[in-house]
């Protein structure tokens, strides 16, 4: 029978408590693993990031309940921070750092220290969401990008030459240059390469607006059509024009 431990500093415990000192102890291994891998930088902290579902898959003991309140409350003791960095929009994990103020205060990182010297093994419990923290950001924009690629060692070049800060607005911008592909009747993307070149910085397109053009040029086409009576030779219907209307391009290109 294999065995799960989960252990704590015993210094935090009596300081924080023992809920408190398991939770804080989880973040601090996930967050000097991403530390050590250069994973997950973003805003200048290193995250780790889990639902509540999964928090209660990693600690079974506690309920839905009492891990929020344990977060809450070491978020008000401005222990943690928490924010939302996913790709999808509409993913609502919470991703979580450690705030400033507590890593300036020594006292609490050489307890946690010493706390893993002491521990002679960490259990690693993954869970489903934690799988993409083992990839590097170019790993899951590479994985995510929703329209035509190139070999990653072509486009890894291109990635390595963008700024933390660009790197992360085109994470940001995947969502919705990802919309416009699944939901345009006329946009079939961009190669993955000229998506991220420095010099044009086409991640910074509005998409938004891109595909809300779409969306008017498609009814009036498609309004015309509706009204086409092939009786009337004189109704001026010209195929060819709603065809290119239908087609039109707005901003883009279909480079292969």
């Amino acid at each position: 029978m294999q065995y799960e431990t989960h252990v704590f500093s015993v210094d935090v415990a009596e300081k924080l408590g023992v809920d408190a000192a398991i939770m804080i102890n989880n973040f601090y291994f996930w967050i000097k693993k991403n530390k050590a891998n250069n994973r997950n930088l973003r805003a200048g902290s290193y995250w780790t990031y889990n639902s509540v579902e999964a928090f209660c898959e990693l600690f079974p003991y506690w309920t839905k309940g009492q891990i929020r309140r344990i977060l809450t409350n070491l978020i008000k003791k401005n222990i943690l921070k928490k924010d939302k960095h996913n790709i999808n929009k509409f993913d609502s994990t919470l991703w979580y750092a450690f705030t400033d103020d507590f890593l300036k205060e020594m006292k609490w990182v050489e307890l946690l220290a010493k706390s893993e010297t002491e521990t002679q093994t960490q259990t690693e419990i993954k869970t489903e969401t934690q799988t993409e923290t083992d990839k590097t950001d170019f790993e899951i924009f590479y994985e995510k990008y929703p329209s035509h690629k190139s070999k990653s060692a072509i486009v890894r070049k291109k990635w390595a030459a963008l700024s933390k800060s660009q790197q992360e607005e085109v994470l940001d911008s995947l969502p919705d240059f990802e919309n416009l592909i699944k939901n345009s009747s006329y946009y079939s993307g961009k190669n993955i390469v000229h998506y991220i070149t420095k010099s044009t910085e086409y991640w910074k397109t509005d998409f938004k607006s891109m595909l809300e053009n779409d969306k008017g040029i498609k009814t009036k086409a498609q309004n015309r059509i509706n009204n086409y009576n092939p009786i009337d030779a004189n109704d001026g219907f010209d195929i060819d024009k709603i065809i290119k209307e239908r087609t039109l391009i707005i901003g883009a290109d279909n480079e292969y």
